[in-house]
């Protein structure tokens, strides 16, 4: 099986404002995909001390990319996907030094 509905490994970079249940709406993002999490970080950030930045490993068809990538816009102040993804460049979203981000 091959193409845009291909379950393949990605990665996104979050920055999301400090603020009790943020983590919990960014999961409900990747829970109504059923994307598979293969890992998790969050560090606080270094450019907006009220911000922190997850980093997920996650599984999804490249297919239902554009729709989280959407989804996860509605609650970040940043989202960059760290994979270059034609859907999503075709879509609205731009390539940046390799990485995908939101535009």
């Amino acid at each position: 099986m091959s193409g845009a509905s291909e379950v393949a490994q990605h990665s996104v970079h979050l920055s999301v404002k400090n603020r009790v249940g943020v983590l919990k709406d960014i999961l409900a993002a990747f829970e109504e995909r059923q994307a598979n999490l293969s890992g998790i970080r969050s560090l606080p950030s270094k450019a907006q001390a009220d911000e922190y930045d997850f980093f997920i490993d996650f599984q999804l068809p490249t297919a239902s990319l554009q729709t989280l990538a959407t989804k996860l816009q509605a609650q970040a102040t940043n989202v960059t996907f760290l994979d270059k993804s034609a859907d999503l460049k075709n879509s609205g979203f731009v390539a940046l030094q390799g990485s995908v981000v939101g535009g």
